[in-house]
Formats: C-alpha cells, structure tokens, sequence
C-alpha cells in the first residue's frame, strides 16, 4: 500500500484505489481495516463496486 501518500494530494473527486495504487489485495486489506476501525459492515458482494 501506498503509505507515503499524504491527505492533502488526495482528489476528493477522483476513486481512492486509483490514486494510491491499491491492487486487489490492498484494497481488500484497507476495507477490512475500514470494517474494524470504524465498525463498518461492508458485505463482501458490495465490495467491487466501492471506489
């Protein structure tokens, strides 16, 4: 993942994964640490669609 990437580059209009460079695996790691952290429950079906 993409550590060195700061808030203030991101572009709220563009998808987060696209801008950190986030393969399949990182993008499945960041979601489950967005379920725990936050206490999100995302279903597993939902999870290709979010950008």
């Amino acid at each position: 993942m993409a550590a060195d990437v700061e808030e203030d580059d991101l572009e709220p209009g563009r998808p987060l994964r696209s801008q950190v460079d986030l393969d399949s695996i990182d993008w499945l790691n960041f979601l489950i640490c967005v379920r725990e952290r936050l206490g999100v429950n995302i279903p597993e079906a939902e999870c290709a669609r979010l950008a």
